[in-house]
């Protein structure tokens, strides 16, 4: 991680504060959230979706879209929450891709980290790093 990166999430900890430590341990990620990813370098803004974490431990779409597919599992061990999933574009030539998110929860209604994407498509293969931030938009989906 940056610098940058390093003080942008600080800064993100203390926007949303540090209170409710004991809650973010507690804080379950089973419901709506909307998903705003970051790309490296510079932190730009690369995409904002809404997922739903379901109680079984997987999470997708709450109204998938025929052309894109983005599903996958997550886990969480205390505050901390990962979640691994594939992602299927049809349209344009198509691709695939890959992503492993990690994070840890600010709050029971915020969470943030980082984010590693394998892009696949005809031409080869790229990487896409970066940081993201989760806020729980309801609790069924």
């Amino acid at each position: 991680m940056t610098g940058f990166s390093r003080i942008v999430l600080t800064l993100i900890v203390s926007i949303f504060g540090t209170m409710g430590a004991h809650s973010a341990a507690a804080a379950s990620p089973v419901g709506l959230w909307q998903v705003t990813s970051f790309q490296e370098p510079g932190l730009v803004v690369i995409g904002s979706r809404k997922l739903c974490f379901r109680a079984n431990g997987t999470f997708g779409e709450p109204m998938p879209n025929p052309n894109e597919f983005f599903s996958g599992f997550w886990f969480k061990k205390g505050d901390r929450i990962r979640f691994v999933g594939t992602q299927i574009l049809t349209v344009d030539l198509g691709f695939q891709g890959r992503t492993a998110n990690f994070g840890q929860f600010i709050n029971s209604d915020r969470f943030a980290g980082e984010f590693l994407n394998l892009v696949i498509h005809s031409s080869g293969s790229s990487t896409q790093p970066g940081n993201f931030i989760a806020r729980r938009l309801e609790a069924p989906c």
